[in-house]
């Protein structure tokens, strides 16, 4: 159990830095339809 534990710890840390492109990509796009639906509304 503790060996499948470290092989999901180090398979996560190998898509660390895939996550936080796409953290940021879904951030930016989710702040962009926001812009764009306030603008529309104002």
């Amino acid at each position: 159990m503790e060996n499948l534990y470290f092989e999901e710890l180090e398979s996560v840390e190998s898509l660390d830095a895939k996550d936080v492109g796409t953290v940021f990509g879904v951030g930016f796009l989710v702040g962009v339809v926001a812009y764009v639906g306030y603008a529309a509304l104002t």
